[in-house]
Formats: C-alpha cells, sequence, structure tokens
C-alpha cells in the first residue's frame, strides 16, 4: 500500500505551506517506505503529498506525486488497476505515450482522455486525486467496494485529504473532536459506516463514489458504481445448474487471482487451510508452475483456533516453503498500542490484531505482496452467524415489516416506558 495526502485552498487568504505539507506526508512513512514525494502549485493553491511501496515499475520514472507531460495534470494514487496493460494499449493507439511501467502513470493519461468518465474502465482497487490545472478542479475518488481508504476535511475553503486520518490532523486547522453519533454508530456496528468517521468535520468518502471540487469552492459528491450495476441479464441453463455455478465461480476466481498476481516484487499467500485460502494457494501454484510460498498463524493460547493441521496439510499437497508463526495473548497486547495509533478509523473485528503480525512475518521474509481471503466468508455466507439473522428474517421479521407504523411501535413504547418506572 502506498499513503497519499493533499490540501486544496479555494479560500485566497490560506496558501499551502510546505513545512505542514510534509509533516502531513510523513505520518503516513509505514505505507511507504520506498519514496516519498511532494509537490506544490506555483501559486501555492495546491498541494500533493506521497509515500510509496513500489510493486509495478521499480524504478524511480514510478515516483509520485506524477504529472502529464506538460505538467498540467498531476496524481497521487494508491492502489492497482489490474486491467491497466489493455487501458495502456488502447491509450497508445490514440497517440499516449509512456515514461513508466507503472499503472499510475496509465490513470493519468486515461484521465486527459475521459476526465471522470475515466472511472468507467477501471478494474481495481484504488483511492486516487488528480489536480487539473487548466480546469482547476480537483478530481478524487474510491474503488468499488472501497478496498483503499479516502478521508476528507472541508471547511472555510480549505480541503485537507489522506488516506488516513492523522495525515489530515497534523494541518494545524483540523481540530480533533469526537464525533458522537459517529460514537453511536461504532459501538452499534462494531465500525463507522461512511461517511462518518470518529472525528467531527472528517469524513470518508464511501465506496464507489468521486468528488469534484472547483476553484469556486462548490464541491460536488456523486456515486458511479453500486452493487445493482454488477446485475447480469445472462441466462442460466435449465439443467445442471449446480455444476454452471461451480465452474463460473472457478473461472471468476481464477481471472481475479491472475489479475492480482501482476507486480514486479515477491508475493505469497495468507494459508489458514480452510476455503478460500486453499483455493488461493492451489491456483496461485498453478499459474506459477511451482509452489507458491504460504504463511500461517496459530494461537498457543487458543488452541481452538489453531488450524496449522490443515495449513500444513495443503501446504505439503503443493510442495510450498511454508512459513508459521504461533501468537498468544502476549504478543496481542503487546500490539495494542500501535493498533490504537494505526486504526485512526478503528472496527471492532480482532482479525486486525493477527493481520499484522501475519503481514509482519510476510515482510520478514522479504516477500512484499501477500494474497489473501478476505470478503469470501461474506460473500457465500460462509458464517454460521449469516445464516441465523437470514432465517430470522426469513421466518420472522419480513412480515413484521408489513405490520403498520403504530404496532411496530409497541414494543420500543413499553421498553420506553419500563426504563422510566
Amino acid at each position: 500500500m502506498c499513503g497519499l495526502t493533499g490540501i486544496y485552498s479555494t479560500n485566497d487568504k490560506v496558501k499551502v505551506e510546505e513545512k505542514t505539507l510534509v509533516s502531513m506526508r510523513d505520518t503516513l512513512v509505514h505505507r511507504g517506505p520506498d519514496d516519498q514525494g511532494l509537490y506544490i502549485s506555483p501559486e501555492r493553491k495546491i498541494g500533493f503529498g506521497f509515500r510509496r511501496l513500489a510493486i509495478i515499475d521499480l524504478t524511480s520514472a514510478g515516483n509520485q506525486p506524477m504529472s502529464n507531460e506538460d505538467g498540467s495534470v498531476w496524481l497521487v494514487f494508491n492502489g492497482e488497476i489490474y486491467n491497466y496493460t489493455e487501458i495502456k494499449n488502447a491509450l497508445i493507439k490514440r497517440g499516449h505515450s509512456f515514461k513508466s511501467k507503472t499503472d499510475s502513470e496509465v490513470l493519468l493519461h486515461l484521465y486527459e482522455e475521459k476526465q471522470e468518465k475515466c472511472l468507467e474502465d477501471l478494474n481495481g482497487m484504488f483511492a486516487f486525486a488528480i489536480w487539473d490545472s487548466k480546469r482547476q478542479t480537483l478530481f478524487a475518488a474510491r474503488d468499488r467496494v472501497g478496498i483503499k481508504p479516502f478521508y476528507y476535511y472541508y471547511k472555510n475553503g480549505i480541503f485537507i485529504f489522506g488516506s488516513e486520518i492523522k495525515a489530515i490532523t497534523a494541518h494545524p486547522l483540523v481540530k480533533r473532536e469526537l464525533n458522537l453519533e459517529a460514537l453511536s454508530h461504532y459501538l452499534t456496528f462494531a465500525c463507522t459506516p461512511a461517511p462518518f468517521t470518529l472525528f467531527n468535520d472528517i469524513n470518508k468518502l464511501p465506496a464507489g463514489y468521486y468528488l469534484v471540487l472547483d476553484a469556486s469552492g462548490k464541491l460536488q459528491i456523486q456515486r458511479y458504481w453500486s452493487p445493482a450495476n454488477a446485475l447480469t441479464d445472462q441466462e442460466f441453463p435449465q439443467k445442471d445448474l449446480e455444476e454452471f455455478f461451480i465452474e463460473k465461480t472457478k473461472e471468476l476466481l481464477s481471472d481475479s487471482i491472475a489479475k492480482q498476481m501482476v507486480s514486479d516484487v515477491p508475493f505469497g499467500c495468507f494459508l489458514s487451510g480452510g476455503i478460500d485460502s486453499s483455493s488461493n494457494a492451489i491456483l496461485m501454484s498453478k499459474m506459477l508452475g511451482a509452489p507458491v510460498e504460504t504463511f500461517s498463524l496459530g494461537y498457543k493460547d487458543y488452541p481452538e483456533f489453531d488450524e496449522f493441521q490443515y495449513s500444513r496439510l495443503v501446504a505439503e499437497m503443493l510442495g510450498s516453503k511454508k512459513h508459521e508463526l504461533l501468537i498468544g495473548q502476549t504478543e496481542f497486547l503487546d500490539w495494542l498500542p500501535q493498533l490504537a495509533y494505526y486504526a485512526d478509523d478503528p472496527n471492532g473485528d480482532w482479525v486486525c490484531l493477527p493481520v499484522y503480525y501475519l503481514a509482519k512475518l510476510f515482510r520478514d521474509n522479504g516477500v512484499i505482496m501477500g494474497q489473501v481471503g478476505e470478503g469470501s466468508d461474506e460473500l457465500f455466507n460462509g458464517y454460521k452467524r449469516d445464516l441465523v439473522f437470514f432465517n430470522f428474517w426469513k421466518n420472522y421479521w419480513r412480515y413484521l415489516e408489513k405490520f403498520p407504523a403504530f404496532i411496530k411501535k409497541i414494543p420500543y413504547s413499553m421498553v420506553a416506558w419500563l426504563s422510566a418506572s
């Protein structure tokens, strides 16, 4: 991952200060250890800061902030465009030339061609900001499902953004005040749903949205994608439907993994021994033509969560070079102070603790990119609790929803009356 931050002042009385921008950028050093970059426009209206983790094209040609040939368009980009090769080939046919092999530069040229409509062509995970000096606009966007973060603050004509909230609060104009409404959401849902954060006046750009801020100070935020866009008119076979879905899932999974294996640095695979990570490891090994390196965690204080017996079985079947780490309560407690610093937009899922040690295990063994199986349980109802909620809705709640409003309020009124008494 990389770290981006920036300031756009539509207030003529406030200019971008280099010292402030450097302070903001350097709160993100953990996101990008390979390079640091800065851009401030001549009139000091706009400033970009960037910390780079080099994945594609490890040369200095891939450093950011990045500009087009005449310096009229500037970009900071965090993420990966999986279909950048196809886009690049199409742009070359239209007369564009490239100085690097990065997907970042492809996005820059695609914007020149299509402006905000460039989002229609992108397949990947990303958060980015583009300064167009000719239009005097800042254009920023977040990927369809919100894998990459984008936070922002906008007050009194000053727009400040970053990959993490700490980059924004490093600006002296931003006050660190608790958002009580967001706190209520966090205690209810174990996360703060977009556009909320736990800080007053700091928002997160929702997944599948983009924003445009012009020189007059007008901020437009629009949705460019929703899950409904993924619906298909494809006709399904009348027979062998289960076999059809198995093959279709395998096809989509193989395509997704192949696109995410484009890298100029070493990569490996997290392996718990479950269906998702085992599928990843097997398909990656097949595509590589050799066993992929695997990384597994065990829990010394919680043997019921220890899955080494399954991960070892898969790793041995593949002939993988396997790396294992055993963690327990001591490691969990040691990490908590750092977790409070890194997770300035926290979630209540305890798995963020072992994921840290997993990422460290990757890095300690010289592996920069790791493939994980996140999201599959949510997509395919892998958790029993999801089925419990679904069955409750199916058998009870959907019928209660049809009741008149005054009847649905009765349980709440009774609880309120009992609480008061």
